[in-house]
């Protein structure tokens, strides 16, 4: 990524507000109700230039196109892959269990409550191969029209893929992993060779803990993360050769916490030389507490 000696170069996270407009066609797509593609494609066409504009006005130096192309983050794959004609299966928010009133709250978000996830129920493979690349055409229309320092398009990663979407194909999680890893290639080799930054949005890596996972042990848990890590290093092998990769990591919860672990990870790693288990610390009194959900990524930019 780029670096600034001068002053602290400011960015954000990914998602930005929709317009009203787009908001309301992209609740309709979701719902089934029939919608004008050429006209969708149009409005997120011009909502991109708008956004980047915005960002630019405002001191952003690091712009990107909001995702306005995507009904969620992660969710949106189920358009680009094929492989997910199954039933929808809602999450589990294990820290959600003893706080009905923040459960109805997080579940009755409007975009959470349009989501859909349908299973994996065939091979997942590329089904639209020209999404990555309109999202890449578009972000560098709008780029050009301003000067930010630069610009970057997100792309969830296998993990949360496979975290959202319930396995109903594949034999293992393992399978399925390397399965989603190995189609996702293409969305993260297109945006990395367009010489934009590749955000790799990896939230499992932490809330995975209290949804996917909630049943496992703290060390299965670091065993499964890291199985998720080298499902990443996998997926993102073609952009090695050209691309310089940044792990930034961290994650909140938007339940309260009322309960502490004894063991704390400061990271995670494939690495075996990383593996060995971090020291205990006596646990710390509980404190309730709250925050937005946030997510890890993983970044790729030009070396």
């Amino acid at each position: 990524m780029k670096r600034s000696t001068e002053r602290i170069l400011t960015t954000h996270t990914g998602s930005l507000p929709r317009p009203d407009d787009l908001t309301r066609t992209m609740f309709a797509k979701e719902e089934g109700v029939p919608v004008d593609s050429g006209a969708l494609a149009a409005r997120i066409r011009s909502a991109v230039a708008e956004v980047v504009r915005k960002q630019v006005e405002v001191g952003v130096d690091v712009v990107n196109d909001g995702e306005y192309s995507k009904p969620s983050y992660a969710t949106y794959v189920k358009d680009r892959l094929r492989g997910f004609g199954g039933a929808s299966q809602p999450l589990q928010y294990r820290d959600l269990v003893d706080f009905p009133g923040m459960a109805r709250r997080v579940f009755g978000d409007p975009g959470r409550a349009r989501r859909r996830a349908p299973a994996c129920t065939e091979a997942v493979a590329v089904q639209d191969a020209e999404a990555a690349r309109t999202d890449v055409a578009n972000l560098r229309t709008a780029v050009a029209q301003v000067t930010p320092q630069e610009a970057f398009l997100t792309a969830a990663s296998p993990g949360v893929i496979s975290l959202f979407f319930h396995n109903e194909h594949y034999p293992s999680h393992e399978a399925y992993l390397f399965a989603i890893a190995d189609a996702m290639k293409h969305e993260y080799e297109t945006v990395a060779r367009a010489g934009l930054v590749l955000q790799v949005d990896c939230p499992d890596l932490a809330m995975g803990r209290h949804i996917q996972f909630a049943d496992l042990s703290l060390e299965e848990f670091r065993k499964m993360a890291r199985l998720h890590v080298e499902a990443l290093d996998h997926a993102l092998a073609g952009c090695r050769q050209t691309r310089r990769e940044c792990i930034s990591a961290g994650a909140t919860t938007r339940a309260r916490t009322t309960t502490t672990s004894p063991w704390r990870t400061s990271s995670i790693s494939s690495s075996p030389a990383a593996r060995a288990p971090c020291p205990s610390r006596p646990p710390t009194p509980a404190t309730p507490t709250s925050g937005a959900s946030s997510r890890t990524s993983a970044c790729l930019t030009a070396s």
